[in-house]
């Protein structure tokens, strides 16, 4: 691993902390036994064993089956490794505080943690990663649920093989259209491939120079070929690559990574995650000579270019979903106490016998949790009602005080007017809850956090416990919404209410504050303004501030409406929004 690995390598910094962890590193990596089942211990009598024993083979399987290197069962408060199929170095080691927590791995676990909501999955770019001699390897992981709980995290490690499948398919250059001098790759937004070169396939040696020539250190010649790899060490730092990276698709001439003329096509690959440009190259000659390979060729490259969006996008959301929904089920239904649990697997295969197993667990277990597990259901979703999901957490493990600088935020204040002209407080009742209701529903739908506010106001922040990139355009097209809403609930209620809605972003903190009882506070500039907002606004108009003006004004039509003095605070200058037919598209 030290020829891999820059600095010198000490071993001390690579045993495992807890006696656990030594205990199971003892008997499934020291002595163990590799088989084509993987690392099992003929010595392990534990519980762990039994349990090992049971699921291994059915997760080997999985993995070998759709071509991932390893698979990870992590404990989602601690960070420990407590299953992986193939066992290394990072096997029953602390992703939190271990050797490994600064590892792609553990990038993983911080991105599910940051975002863990049921059924998202998570992605991160290839690094180098030790236990896999510091071969570059991506993860994949997504939460594990017991009911409304979060138990684990399960964790999928990608090698660059997956990735090289499609660009490289069986080397038969030619017959798909890239003639001598053609290959297609990946870069990232480093400037590093992200797939294999064909020059290290065809002729290792020239590569060899072609690297040299090109300068790169007698160091990183050598990594390539102990790796056998180009991917996170050919830097392709080229007009092509600068170009796709800023979002641009396009063909020409250009100079390659070895200044050579290439005709190249080049275009952004964006997936949640991962930032990065898929290339097709070939030397000039060769492509202009004759038009005819020429057209073949850029055929080609569209269908890959395709077909590499395809495979990513169905990798992140569907690789691996479909063989564990059934487990995942399973586990809901032993937290609800069921004892007769059907995972849909029948016969003698992998998922019956797990589904068995599954079976005989809930048997032991469910009556001896029921109780406590429907207190605790209890108190979860009175805090979920109060608190944001992730302050609920940090409010679980007793921190104090609990406040967070939102940096860059969006927040909609939306007032109502026309309640107090109705005698009927049971029809009124009625039409507003509706109304709340709806707004509750489209803010959710946008990422929108509604907030908890007195009187005829409606309040919600987009950017408060997830980031949004989009979070201005979010904020106004919920706005929208809320006008349509309030036009069907009108007319459904036999009502006449109207809004005054205002949109301003900024930074703020939030906190929870208060014991007995506790609340959780928003305030800051940003609040003050947002609040006032709305008293600039005719009935049923939506006005906005300088910042969503200056995002947004190239997407819809923003007339100069006057402006808003706050006290302590400069006056600031607003639009309102002319009526369009439909709001901005964005991915919900």
């Amino acid at each position: 691993m030290a020829e891999n690995v820059e600095g010198p390598q000490i071993v001390a910094n690579y045993r495992p902390l807890s006696q656990a962890s030594q205990y199971l590193q003892y008997h499934y990596l020291v002595n163990s036994v590799d088989s084509e089942e993987g690392n099992t211990s003929p010595t392990d009598e534990s519980i762990y064993a039994q349990h090992h024993a049971a699921y291994h083979p059915t997760f080997k399987k999985l993995i070998d089956q759709y071509g991932y290197s390893n698979f990870y069962l992590i404990d989602f408060n601690s960070g420990e490794i407590v299953y992986s199929a193939y066992k290394h170095p990072d096997f029953a080691t602390s992703l939190d505080r271990g050797p490994y927590r600064l590892s792609g791995l553990a990038d993983i676990v911080a991105a599910v943690r940051n975002n863990p909501g049921r059924g998202f999955v998570q992605i991160v770019d290839f690094k180098p990663y030790v236990p896999n001699m510091a071969a570059p390897m991506a993860f994949l992981a997504t939460p594990i649920f017991n009911g409304p709980h979060i138990v684990g995290i399960l964790a999928l490690q990608m090698p660059p093989e997956r990735l090289n499948a499609i660009l490289i398919g069986n080397q038969e250059w030619e017959a798909e259209g890239l003639g001598e001098t053609g290959q297609v790759y990946v870069v990232g937004e480093d400037a590093l491939m992200r797939s294999q070169s064909r020059e290290l396939i065809d002729d290792a040696d020239a590569y060899r120079e072609t690297l040299r020539d090109i300068g790169l250190s007698s160091q990183t010649v050598d990594l390539v070929y102990n790796l056998n790899t180009s991917v996170l060490l050919q830097p392709v730092d080229t007009e092509a690559t600068q170009a796709a990276m800023a979002g641009e698709t396009d063909t020409k001439i250009i100079q390659d990574y070895k200044g050579k003329p290439v005709l190249s096509a080049y275009a952004p690959l964006r997936l949640e995650g991962l930032r990065w440009a898929v290339l097709a190259e070939m030397d000039e000659a060769e492509a202009l000579e004759p038009i005819t390979t020429m057209q073949i060729y850029m055929g080609t490259m569209a269908v890959i270019i395709t077909l590499i969006v395809a495979f990513l996008s169905g990798l992140i959301g569907q690789a691996f979903a479909r063989p564990v929904r059934r487990l995942i089920k399973a586990s809901e239904q032993l937290q609800e106490g069921e004892s007769a649990i059907d995972v849909s697997a029948n016969g003698t295969d992998e998922f019956a016998q797990l589904g068995r197993l599954f079976q005989k667990l809930a048997q032991r277990f469910s009556h001896q949790n029921q109780l406590l597990e429907n207190k605790e259901l209890e108190n979860e979703t009175l805090l979920k009602n109060i608190l944001p999901e992730p302050v609920v957490t940090r409010f679980k493990k007793g921190e104090n005080p609990i406040a967070n600088t939102v940096q860059q935020a969006t927040i909609l204040t939306a007032t109502v007017l026309g309640l107090a002209q109705y005698s009927s407080s049971e029809k009124i009742t009625t039409a507003f809850s509706a109304l709340m209701s709806e707004f509750d529903r489209v803010s959710q739908q946008f990422g929108l956090e509604p907030q908890n506010m007195a009187d005829e106001t409606y309040l919600a922040v987009c950017g408060l416990s997830d980031v949004y990139f989009d979070h201005k355009q979010r904020g106004v097209n919920v706005a929208q919404e809320m006008l349509r809403i309030l036009q069907s609930v009108n007319s459904q209620y036999q009502v006449n209410l109207s809004l005054k809605i205002g949109v301003h972003s900024g930074s703020f903190v939030a906190g929870v504050v208060g014991t007995k009882p506790f609340t959780y506070k928003l305030w800051g500039d940003a609040i003050r303004v947002a609040i006032q907002l709305p008293e600039q606004a005719e009935p049923n108009q939506i006005v906005v501030t300088q910042p969503i003006y200056e995002r947004l004004k190239d997407r819809h039509n923003l007339s100069t409406h006057g402006s808003i003095t706050v006290e302590g605070m400069e006056t600031l200058a607003t639009w309102h929004l002319v009526a369009e037919e439909a709001p901005v598209g964005v991915t919900v």
